[in-house]
């Protein structure tokens, strides 16, 4: 799945001849258009899913997806309303905690 996400985001980067900025850790402003799937994977690894359940009402909060979280989704053809449609569906399940 990784080596699919990587060759994705690559072929689109070059078709579009554009750059995805901050998948350097030491110099965020860097800018690839071969950004390798750990790369691509790891700008993820910060979203987060809080439940917060309080006097029997629950609230989910999802962390707002980032520039570079939208621009890789793009790349991947993905509409980052799947992001959000996410959020929602979560918010219709009810979680015992």
């Amino acid at each position: 799945m990784q080596i699919l996400i990587e060759y994705v985001v690559r072929r689109s980067l070059q078709k579009d001849k554009t750059k995805l900025k901050g998948q350097h850790l030491k110099n965020p402003k860097k800018m690839t258009d071969t950004p390798t799937g750990e790369k691509i994977l790891s700008a993820f690894s910060d979203i987060c899913l809080t439940f917060i359940k309080l006097s029997g009402a629950s609230l989910r909060v999802l962390t707002p997806l980032t520039d570079l979280q939208q621009e890789i989704l793009k790349k991947l053809g993905l509409d980052c309303a799947i992001y959000h449609c996410t959020g929602h569906f979560l918010n219709t399940l009810e979680i015992n905690i």
